[in-house]
């Protein structure tokens, strides 16, 4: 196995393990790589306010958002739905 297969399956592991204690994608995500969450607003062009409605489950983003929000964090937007 390379070692960015055996990144990838860490990452997916940690992010698996965390949504299955209760924490949204995008903040298991975000976790995974060790940003804020200003740190990943700035980053996907979002606010904070808006990252945190995000992980709260109070906003549903829209399909740009969550592939702004995908590239920030290097992965599919289909992994960071509810």
């Amino acid at each position: 196995m390379t070692e960015i297969t055996e990144r990838l399956q860490r990452d997916h592991r940690f992010v698996a393990r965390r949504i299955g204690e209760g924490l949204h994608p995008v903040a298991a995500w975000r976790e995974r790589r060790g940003l804020s969450s200003e740190g990943l607003a700035g980053r996907a062009g979002l606010t904070p306010r808006e990252v945190a409605a995000i992980e709260s489950g109070l906003l549903l983003p829209d399909p740009a958002q969550r592939a702004r929000l995908a590239r920030a964090l290097g992965t599919d937007p289909a992994a960071l739905l509810p």
